[in-house]
């Protein structure tokens, strides 16, 4: 080769060499760094809880255990469901997933897909269903694809929720929220004494957790997914949900409240216009800072639809860890603590607004305050007649904001209601299984 030649190949070399280093510090500068097995420092998402409590306990679980006492978590808590299942979709396709993060139960996402499940070795299958409810057990003990014969957990739940009413004791008794029936009774009660009071705040758009409210009566007929839930379940529930608004009946929220009011039932709670809501415990803590007088409220049980076979939704988040995950050992050695008595008390400690889902935690703490103003314990919102079901809606986010929209409407609910199954039932099915990808889901 020519010395002319040999120059011009080191000088393209050179040029290559340089190309390469300005595209790295290009997508350095825009793209956070992916995780490598040689980071120290483990990224842990949670949805709602503060994180500061939550590094409290990754604390305790380092002093207690006497390892990773050197090892930095990096914890990001999203306040917005949305916005945290975007994100977790985004880090996804960039490859960049927290090593462990929080999925929810009533939602079959395909992020479960890309996670990791649970040495049975540090926890047992068969340990857990004796230790927790049946509906922990059912939902996430899974098996082997090649070997049905080995199970392991997808995840670990440490809390859950469960709806109830909070109520005025001037105006109502527990027993009267026992069933819808029982409820309809109360109603014609407060209504006939001729005040301005609405009994109770339900009806319209406006009405906290109104989703999970419509998630709890489908389930009362059978439904555990939005799949399932037929034409006749939803104009039954549906029509019953409106009738609460509606202006000519004993409750007619409607008369306070509407579609376009900036004001939700709890702010009607609070000022003595509605003197029943319903929520989960999580609700007691909003209710405490709008000073609510603590010597009338009490709590109970969400009415069940009869008196055979109650069914209450049950809510939890449940942790995993992810198919990027670099910190095995200390990820298998956490989820052994969490399943701990010491872990579940401890992170009621900071987070009182839960229902354990450890069995024998539960037996300790009904009959404990849930916020220590207020005279409602735990067992308020337990009902253990009541089988606990969890209530597929396809994607949550979606969900919730559609059914928002579709009670804010004058009409055509149950029509509005359908067509919004469908489609969700139809993209949910696509990003699952990938199939029948040119067609619409209308």
């Amino acid at each position: 080769m020519s010395k002319n030649k040999i120059i011009f190949a080191i000088l393209w070399a050179i040029l290559f060499v340089l190309i390469v280093l300005l595209v790295l510090v290009l997508r350095s500068s825009t793209n956070p760094p992916v995780p490598t097995a040689s980071s120290g420092d483990i990224r842990i998402w949670i949805y709602q809880d503060d994180p500061e409590s939550f590094q409290n306990f990754l604390t305790s679980f380092k002093n207690d255990t006497g390892k990773y006492t050197g090892k930095v978590a990096l914890i990001e808590s999203f306040s917005d469901y949305s916005t945290y299942i975007n994100t977790l979709s985004a880090a996804a396709a960039r490859g960049e997933l927290p090593d462990i993060f929080m999925l929810n139960n009533n939602e079959d996402t395909f992020l479960s897909e890309l996670t990791l499940g649970i040495d049975p070795s540090f926890i047992s299958p068969n340990d857990f269903r004796k230790a927790y409810r049946w509906v922990f057990s059912d939902d996430l003990v899974t098996t082997l694809e090649e070997d049905s014969s080995v199970e392991f957990l997808k995840g670990i739940p440490i809390w859950y929720q469960s709806l109830g009413i909070y109520f005025n004791r001037r105006f109502f008794k527990s027993e009267q929220f026992d069933t819808w029936s029982s409820l309809t009774s109360a109603i014609a009660e407060v209504a006939e004494k001729g005040n301005s009071i609405v009994p109770i705040g339900l009806g319209n758009n406006t009405v906290v957790s109104a989703s999970d409210i419509l998630m709890q009566l489908f389930l009362s007929l059978g439904s555990d997914s939005l799949t399932t839930t037929t034409a006749n379940t939803i104009q039954q529930w549906l029509q019953t949900y409106l009738s609460f608004g509606d202006r000519r009946w004993d409750n007619a929220y409607n008369t306070i409240s509407s579609a376009y009011s900036l004001e939700d039932n709890l702010d009607y709670f609070s000022r003595g216009d509605v003197v029943a809501v319903a929520g989960y415990p999580r609700m007691l803590e909003s209710i405490a800072e709008k000073w609510y007088q603590k010597n009338f409220l009490l709590a109970t049980a969400f009415p069940q639809y009869g008196t055979s076979d109650p069914v209450s939704l049950v809510d939890y988040n449940y942790f995993v860890q992810s198919t990027q995950n670099w910190h095995q050992d200390f990820t298998n050695d956490l989820f052994a603590y969490m399943v701990s008595e010491q872990w579940v008390k401890a992170y009621l400690q900071e987070f009182p607004f839960y229902l354990p889902a450890s069995l024998s935690v539960e037996d300790d703490i009904r009959e404990k305050k849930i916020y220590p103003d207020f005279n409602i314990v735990y067992k308020d919102f337990i009902n253990r007649e009541a089988t606990l079901s969890s209530y597929d809606v396809g994607q949550k986010s979606v969900f919730e904001s559609q059914v928002s929209n579709i009670l804010s409407l004058d009409d055509n609910h149950t029509t509005l209601f359908e067509r919004m199954r469908d489609f969700i039932v139809c993209s949910t099915s696509k990003s699952q299984t990938l199939s029948n990808l040119s067609s619409a889901c209308r």
